[in-house]
């Protein structure tokens, strides 16, 4: 066990430190998280289940987000309701503001720590206001520095883009890639995301994980649960190397970010489940 372990918890209240040793007992190389962790902007709202792999949430009611959810980052701006397009689909809605230093809006599945995933889900990004975007959280925060992997779709005007960051318990990014989506995201229409982890091996203390992120147009743009339509720019396909003593589990949930902006976001049919490694 890593030193200092038990006093890590013990410097947050209940709640935290019951989420702090449910990411403690998950996470399969601990020393990184617990050297990093930080409480800074660190907002938690338990939730009362523990979710199993696969799930899928459409957040057809509130009792979906609340009992199967952890908030951890502005947690008051994150709620379940109708999609803020206004044309009443259930959905998970992030809303809110920053400035120039940019804002970071996370929530997690209560639950699953997974290597291996396959997340998609509908998004829609509802207000036009420079650059913001919302879309995934995985490997929660098992990665060194005690980081996760963020990969967001990104809305400004002529410059949309799907972005693969690393982000931090109190909501720091760095960005890893970008692939760009021209004029493809559209406000108040429905896009498909998807992004696949795989984590092949590793050698020598340096892991590999490869990210894959797609994004697709829905048959009628104004429902979710419409067929999917074409691909919207090229597959964002990233290796990365990481220095681990082997390959790590996380956890998985939903993450927005935005700059000088309106988040204004909603998310329906977020589903996960495992995949084998290529």
């Amino acid at each position: 066990m890593t030193p200092g372990m038990n006093g890590v918890p013990n410097q947050t209240d209940g709640s935290r430190r019951d989420f702090l040793r449910k990411l403690i007992a998950g996470a399969a190389f601990a020393p990184p998280l617990l050297a990093s962790f930080s409480m800074n902007g660190l907002s938690l709202t338990a939730a009362e289940g523990s979710v199993a792999l696969p799930f899928c949430f459409n957040f057809s009611s509130e009792s979906q987000y609340l009992d199967n959810f952890t908030d951890i980052l502005r947690s008051t701006d994150i709620d379940a309701g109708t999609d803020l397009a206004g044309d009443n689909h259930p959905s998970l809605n992030i809303t809110g503001q920053t400035g120039s230093g940019g804002s970071t809006w996370a929530t997690m599945v209560a639950g699953p720590s997974v290597a291996n995933v396959l997340l998609r889900a509908d998004v829609l990004i509802h207000r036009f206001d420079n650059r913001k975007g919302v879309g995934f959280l995985a490997l929660a925060f098992a990665l060194p520095g005690g980081k996760g992997l963020a990969l967001v779709i990104s809305n400004a005007g002529n410059t949309d883009r799907l972005e693969l960051m690393t982000v931090d318990t109190a909501g720091k990014v760095l960005p890893l890639a970008t692939q760009s989506l021209g004029a493809g995201i559209a406000e108040d229409a429905w896009y498909h995301l998807t992004m696949q982890i795989q984590q092949p091996g590793c050698d020598q203390g340096v892991c590999s994980i490869r990210v894959k992120g797609q994004v697709f147009r829905h048959t009628d743009p104004g429902n979710p649960n419409s067929g999917l339509g074409l691909q919207v720019g090229p597959t964002l396909d990233v290796p990365l190397k990481f220095a681990l003593a082997g390959p790590v589990s996380g956890g998985v949930g939903i993450v927005a970010r935005a700059v000088s902006s309106f988040v204004d976001s909603s998310v329906t049919n977020f589903c996960g489940e495992e995949v084998i490694p290529a």
